[in-house]
């Protein structure tokens, strides 16, 4: 079962230019899934084995400063970890209460920014760049393996007219 709670605020300013968003949140998990090998036979079960908890908030920025020109940028933090494991299963799972959950890094952050133009009667052109960033991230419940923070970089000009975006 999962409860989550969330407390956020959405804001407009600057003649609606601006958008401000704002939330934090805690999600308990209870009864968490995993594969467990049996230590008698070594057969793989899942199970229900304990808790955990994420707690975090994300922020978001859109300003529009002029009409043809939109920026963005988010950030958001995340602590989740296993608060847990039931005492069935102590030594069976390799997790503690305290460790990372699989899969949620910690940091993550994006900035965007598009520039459109008109291009003749009818159509109309845009230049695009949008950039993230992902914190390290630990990979599977049973290692202390991380994928490491990586970075992605895009980069797009368009062209639209009518139904078409070339």
């Amino acid at each position: 079962s999962v409860w989550n709670y969330e407390l956020g605020v959405k804001s407009q300013f600057l003649d609606r230019r601006a958008t401000l968003n704002v939330a934090g949140y805690r999600i308990d998990w209870k009864d968490v899934q995993q594969a467990v090998a049996d230590p008698v036979c070594g057969s793989l079960f899942f199970a229900n084995f304990g808790e955990a908890r994420s707690e975090g908030v994300e922020v978001e920025l859109s300003v529009k400063p002029v009409e043809s020109l939109l920026l963005n940028a988010s950030a958001s933090y995340t602590d989740a970890q296993y608060t847990k494991v039931d005492s069935a299963f102590v030594g069976a799972v390799e997790v503690q209460p305290g460790d990372p959950l699989a899969d949620v890094p910690e940091w993550k952050y994006a900035v965007s920014g598009e520039y459109t133009f008109a291009f003749g009667d009818s159509r109309s052109g845009y230049v695009r760049a949008d950039w993230h960033y992902v914190d390290a991230t630990p990979i599977g419940v049973t290692t202390r393996d991380e994928r490491p923070s990586y970075d992605i970089l895009n980069a797009s000009i368009g062209l639209q007219s009518g139904p078409w975006d070339l």
